[in-house]
């Protein structure tokens, strides 16, 4: 299976490109009437993960983000996890810390230069660490993450201010 690029800022229809944005995957393309889920299942790379695909959907849609800053958090957690795997932790779930810190550097590594950097963050609604928490728990709600995954809860991510801090600087 292709990976989905996590940083797409939104969702253009596979048939005519026009932009998804705000539709579920049980409409069809407002402007030739392709159906979403197809067009969700052509951005994942095969047909059975129509379902996983719409579950993405409506967990960006349910954090009220883009459907890239869904990807890019997910991406993030897995990243985090592979970090602290790698550094010899103790299997168990990232840290809000670790999941914002790991959406900077995926961030860092896909764009040069700190201004595209911090645009590709406005670009995906993820402001605030909090923001990020808020992606976190639709993709836990969603069942695209288990709720060990994440390792803290929201409260964890509103007392911090990485993401913050980062765009500030």
């Amino acid at each position: 299976m292709r990976d989905v690029d996590p940083f797409d800022c939104d969702l253009s229809c596979a048939s005519c490109g026009y932009s998804l944005r705000g539709c579920d995957s049980s409409d069809q393309c407002p402007e030739c009437g392709y159906p979403v889920c197809t067009t969700l299942a052509h951005k994942v790379g095969a047909p059975g993960d129509i379902a996983c695909a719409e579950q993405l959907a409506a967990a960006a849609k349910s954090a009220a983000v883009p459907l890239g800053a869904a990807r890019l958090v997910i991406r993030a957690v897995r990243q985090a996890l592979l970090t602290r795997s790698s550094m010899g932790y103790a299997a168990g779930g990232a840290g809000a810390g670790e999941i914002c810190q790991a959406v900077i550097e995926l961030v860092e590594e896909r764009a040069s230069g700190s201004k595209r950097c911090k645009e590709l963050l406005r670009s995906r609604e993820l402001l605030t660490s909090a923001a990020v928490g808020r992606v976190v728990g639709a993709l836990v709600a969603a069942e695209l993450l288990a709720p060990s995954e994440p390792g803290e809860s929201l409260q964890y991510f509103e007392r911090l201010d990485l993401i913050e801090k980062w765009l500030a600087s």
